[in-house]
């Protein structure tokens, strides 16, 4: 016999737990974790997971000390593959010139 009782239904308060998630995490940290959520809502989950998964992204849109231009470009991604592979030496390179 299994020690999980599956018939009774437990109710559990996801917003809370999300917020009790990123309580102590750094600004890096909740960057991070939000790459990492955005990466898990693609996949197929369990709607209890999609619901943990839209409760931790929730709490950390509500974190006002977040810059929501980078929460943003995280989200949605690069418009372009070039905005995506950009180096900081593509901008600042001269062309050889040809001594004669």
């Amino acid at each position: 016999m299994s020690k999980f009782n599956y018939s009774e239904k437990q109710e559990r308060d996801f917003a809370s737990e999300a917020r009790d998630l990123i309580k102590g995490l750094k600004e890096r940290e909740l960057y991070d974790l939000y790459e990492i959520v955005q990466k898990q809502k693609r996949r197929s989950q369990t709607p209890e997971r999609d619901l943990e998964l839209k409760a931790v992204e929730f709490a950390i849109n509500k974190v006002s000390s977040l810059d929501k231009s980078r929460l943003h470009s995280i989200r949605n991604g690069f418009r372009s593959s070039m905005a995506a592979e950009a180096n900081a030496r593509d901008g600042n390179t001269t062309v050889n010139k040809r001594k004669v």
